[in-house]
């Protein structure tokens, strides 16, 4: 598993022949006091996407920017993705609605486990259908383990479980993983 993510990074990151970069942002909670060292105001993110807006970003899907990577096509000036680990449900009630205002794509991480047990802090798997109508859905690990201290075959049986759940859920195949602590 190590050397299939090794090998994704490869194709996906390492190429040479690109000019330009694109951004990644990284979000976790939305406007979550009880959270502050992993949460974004509302203030603080409609400014941010305002910024965004004002200064003539292009904000995509994270498929796209890695199509474009794939192709090996430049990126283009001013080009970011915009990624949410975990699934909180304060994405949900205070996040989601800002990205809607702005009509900007994102990439929702699902930590399938927490999701399946109904874990109070978490989306539904509605919440989840819901969401795709403005962005994508990715893979974000069944247990939530470090995977850096696992072994291959923990990693790859923490994989199949996580997908099999997503698959069954949601009725589609996640678009890509985020490997937790990678």
């Amino acid at each position: 598993m190590r050397r299939f993510l090794l090998a994704f990074l490869l194709v996906f990151v390492s190429v040479p022949t690109l000019e330009a970069d694109a951004i990644v942002f990284v979000y976790h909670r939305f406007n979550d006091t009880k959270h502050q060292s992993t949460s974004i105001s509302n203030k603080k993110l409609r400014a941010d996407f305002q910024y965004l807006k004002d200064n003539g970003y292009s904000v995509v899907k994270l498929s796209e920017l890695a199509e474009i990577l794939k192709s090996r096509r430049p990126i283009p000036p001013k080009t970011v993705a915009l990624t949410i680990d975990d699934g909180y449900r304060s994405f949900y009630t205070n996040g989601l609605p800002i990205f809607k205002e702005f009509g900007y794509p994102f990439t929702l991480y699902v930590y399938t486990k927490a999701t399946e047990k109904k874990y109070r802090d978490y989306m539904t798997w509605d919440e989840l259908k819901e969401t795709t109508s403005y962005g994508e859905l990715g893979l974000h690990s069944f247990d939530h383990p470090h995977l850096t201290y696992l072994g291959n075959e923990q990693i790859v049986d923490d994989t199949k479980k996580a997908s099999q759940l997503f698959e069954k859920r949601m009725g589609f195949h996640p678009a890509s993983y985020a490997y937790r602590y990678g």
